[in-house]
């Protein structure tokens, strides 16, 4: 199996689970946001050379850190999965400037797949101010429900798999 092959099969893996569990949401819900405006995400092949890993299971707070600060990346939350995973989980983690995944908690993401939505800085720390300092936009049902009410709100602002404060990403 070649690695884009390999890539395409994680991503539908992907999908496959989340619409999964967007079919058990009874209202609009972070599942079906990232279905229905996600899109699929690959590992950068070059390592980053300012990046230091975070604390293992804490990557919300590793990829805000850094998201939160640096205007050449962008933070990205949704699903991902990878050879030693039994199926996708919740993630986050950032998107460089050509839309390719830095994962500032996992080690080794070359064969990872990775679906969801970018945020712009902007938006993230709006969001954080929002939620206390608190990590996570997709994964507090809370924010979402304060802030993204409806299909409508968060059409607002996403576009293409990203969002920020404008649209216009």
């Amino acid at each position: 199996m070649t690695d884009g092959m390999l890539f395409t099969d994680l991503v539908e893996e992907i999908k496959d689970f989340v619409g999964l569990l967007s079919s058990t949401e009874q209202a609009f819900g972070p599942s079906t946001v990232v279905l229905k405006h996600g899109r699929a995400f690959k590992p950068s092949v070059d390592r980053t050379p300012w990046l230091k890993r975070g604390k293992p299971r804490d990557c919300f707070n590793n990829a805000t850190a850094y998201a939160a600060v640096r205007d050449d990346v962008l933070y990205a939350e949704g699903y991902a999965v990878g050879p030693e995973l039994v199926m996708p989980v919740q993630h986050a983690w950032l998107v460089d400037l050509n839309g390719r995944v830095i994962d500032p908690t996992w080690i080794d993401v070359d064969n990872h797949a990775y679906f969801g939505i970018a945020f712009d800085r902007r938006f993230l720390v709006e969001q954080l101010a929002e939620n206390g300092g608190q990590a996570g936009i997709l994964v507090n049902l809370h924010l979402i429900r304060r802030f993204l009410r409806d299909r409508h709100d968060i059409e607002q602002v996403i576009l293409d798999g990203s969002a920020t404060m404008s649209a216009s990403f």
